[in-house]
């Protein structure tokens, strides 16, 4: 699958678009990673943080900042 690398939000709509157009429907499903290395894995950060040695506990207190009081 080829990458294809975007300048502004425009550019992505209009690069959208023409993928669409190519492809022959307006709901094909094309897909966006949203991360810059597609050899990334898909993890979630709660996946990422206890691979770490962060418990949940910890990890909820983190995201909700909720320190100290749990």
């Amino acid at each position: 699958m080829e990458a294809i690398k975007t300048k502004s939000w425009e550019d992505f709509e209009r690069q959208l678009k023409k993928l669409r157009a190519e492809n022959g429907t307006e709901s094909s499903p094309l897909l966006f990673r949203g991360q810059g290395n597609s050899k990334w894995p898909l993890t979630t950060t709660l996946d990422r943080r206890t691979k770490n040695g962060m418990t949940f506990l910890s990890y909820y207190n983190l995201i909700t900042g909720s320190i100290g009081r749990g």
